[in-house]
C-alpha cells in the first residue's frame, strides 16, 4: 500500500528533524523517513570520548530549549543524540526509525519513495537530509599496505580497541588531530600524516571561537561570497571541544608526544613515503591561529566592547620538534612497531537511491542552488555552504530549514534559532 503525504523528509539527523519541525510549523503533512535510529551517523561514527566543536548554546535545534545545564560546555554524541530524540517526543514529530530509503523517483507530477522493506509513500515534495559526510573515505593507497590493521575514524571507538603497538594517523583535520591527540595522551606511540589545514582559537578575550563568528557575522557568508566554489569543500580550521574545549594546532599535537609528519605521499611494501610539506604546514596552523586572534581584536577595538585582555594560547607555542620531524621523508612500519593505520581522511554521500537523472558536482554533491534542485520539489539539506557558512552546523540547519520551507515568519524566529543568549554569556 502507498501512503500519501505533502512532504517526504528523508534522514532523521540535526537536517531532518530541523526540516521535519519547520513543516510542523508550516502545517506540512509529511514523514521522515531514518535509516537507522534517530542521530544515527552520530551514534555509529563517532568515538567514545567525541564532544561537539560547538558549545551547547549554539547546538541546540529548532525552538527547543532542553538542552545540558552547561551552556558553555560541549555535549558528546549521545549528549546529542538524547537531545534528538526529546526534541522528537517533545513536538510529536513523525519520524519512522529504521527505514531505509532505496528509490526515490517520479510518479508524474508527484515523487514516489520505497524503502526497503516495501513501503512507499507518494509525495508533492522531497527534501533530501541523509547527508554528505556519512560514507568513510579512503585513499587508493590504503589498498597497497599490508601487514597492519587498517581502519577508518569513523571505525574507531578508543585507544584500547587498536592492537598493542604504535598507530598511524593519516589525515590533520579535525577528527584526525583530535585522535592523534587522544591516542598519545593515552600512551599510544602516535604517528600523523599532516596535510594543510588551519586552526582556530577555541577561545579569545573572554569568549568562545562561536561567539565571535556570530558578532563577525563570519557564520552568516553566503556561499556566493566565496571565490572559488570548491573552497566550500576544504576542510574545516582545527580546534577541541574536548576536556573542556581548547586549541589544537600541529605544535601542539607535537608538544603531547605525537611524531608529526608530512603528507602521506606513498607506500613502498612495508614503507611509507613522507611529503616535505610540514614545514609549511605546521606554520600555517600557527598563522591561523593568530590571523584569527588579530581579526577579533580588530573587531574589539572598532566596536568598542570592553573585553578582557588576551591570553597566552598554548597551541600558539612553537615546538622545537617540529623542525626535526619535517626532515622524516620515510616510515617503516614494521622498524617503528606501527600496527594499526588509522584513516581519518574524511566522509561522502551515498545518493545512489535518487534515480531522477540529477547533475553532480565534483565532490559528487548532487547540483543545487540554496537547496533547492534543478528538479520542481526537490530539496536538499544539511550539505556544507548550502547556503551560507553555517549550514553544516545544527543551528546553521534550522536557519535552511525555514528557509527552505519558506516560512513567513522566519524573521521572527531566526534571533532564537541562531541562539542570541549568546549576546548575555559574559566576557571570562
Amino acid at each position: 500500500m502507498t501512503a500519501t503525504v505533502q512532504t517526504v523528509v528523508i534522514g532523521g539527523g540535526q537536517a531532518g528533524l530541523n526540516t521535519s519541525r519547520a513543516l510542523q510549523m508550516a502545517d506540512v503533512d509529511h514523514v521522515v523517513l531514518e535509516r537507522g535510529l534517530i542521530g544515527e551517523t552520530w551514534r555509529s561514527q563517532r568515538w567514545d570520548s567525541f564532544r561537539l566543536n560547538t558549545p551547547t548554546w549554539a547546538s541546540g535545534l529548532l525552538g527547543f530549549d532542553q538542552l545540558p545545564d552547561d551552556p558553555d560546555g560541549f555535549m558528546s554524541a549521545s549528549q546529542l543524540c538524547d537531545h534528538m530524540s526529546d526534541f522528537v517526543e517533545h513536538f510529536d514529530l513523525p519520524v519512522h526509525e529504521g527505514t531505509a530509503v532505496s528509490r526515490v523517483s517520479r510518479d508524474g507530477e508527484n515523487f514516489l519513495v520505497c524503502a526497503a522493506d516495501g513501503r512507499e509513500w507518494r509525495a508533492e515534495s522531497v527534501v533530501v537530509c541523509s547527508g554528505s559526510q556519512n560514507v568513510p573515505k579512503r585513499p587508493r593507497l590504503a589498498d597497497e599496505i599490508f601487514g597492519v590493521n587498517q581502519l577508518h575514524a569513523a571505525e574507531y571507538r578508543g585507544p584500547d580497541q587498536l592492537a598493542y603497538g604504535a598507530v598511524l594517523v593519516v589525515g590533520s583535520a579535525q577528527s584526525g588531530c583530535q585522535l592523534a591527540e587522544e591516542l598519545a595522551l593515552a600512551g599510544r606511540r602516535t604517528f600523523l600524516c599532516a596535510s594543510d589545514v588551519g586552526s582556530v582559537p577555541r577561545r579569545h578575550r573572554g569568549r568562545d571561537i562561536a561567539a565571535w563568528m556570530l558578532d563577525l557575522g563570519i557564520v552568516h557568508t553566503p556561499v556566493a561570497a566565496l571565490e572559488d566554489p570548491g573552497a566550500k569543500y576544504a576542510a574545516q580550521p582545527v580546534m577541541s571541544g574536548t576536556d573542556g574545549g581548547h586549541s589544537v594546532s600541529l605544535h601542539s599535537l607535537a608538544r603531547c608526544g605525537v611524531t608529526v609528519v608530512g603528507r602521506l605521499d606513498g607506500v613502498n611494501g612495508a614503507r611509507v613515503v613522507i611529503g616535505d610539506n610540514l614545514t609549511e604546514a605546521a606554520q600555517l596552523s600557527l598563522d591561523s591561529l593568530a590571523q584569527v586572534r588579530t581579526n577579533i581584536d580588530k573587531y574589539i577595538a572598532g566596536a568598542g566592547i570592553d573585553a578582557p585582555p588576551a591570553t597566552d594560547d598554548e597551541a600558539m607555542r612553537p615546538s622545537a620538534q617540529i623542525a626535526e620531524m619535517a626532515a622524516i621523508r620515510e616510515l617503516d612500519l614494521i622498524e617503528q612497531g606501527i600496527t594499526t593505520v588509522i584513516w581519518a581522511t574524511g566522509f561522502g554521500g551515498d545518493f545512489s537511491y535518487l534515480d531522477l537523472g540529477l547533475n553532480y558536482d565534483e565532490a559528487g554533491v548532487p547540483i543545487h542552488e540554496d537547496g533547492a534542485s534543478a528538479v520542481d520539489g526537490l530539496f536538499f539539506m544539511g550539505f556544507a555552504w548550502l547556503r551560507q557558512h553555517s549550514s553544516a552546523l545544527i543551528y546553521g540547519s534550522a536557519l535552511d530549514a525555514l528557509a527552505i520551507v519558506n516560512c513567513s515568519f522566519v524573521e521572527a524566529i531566526e534571533a532564537e534559532v541562531i541562539g542570541a543568549k549568546h549576546a548575555f554569556i559574559p566576557y571570562k
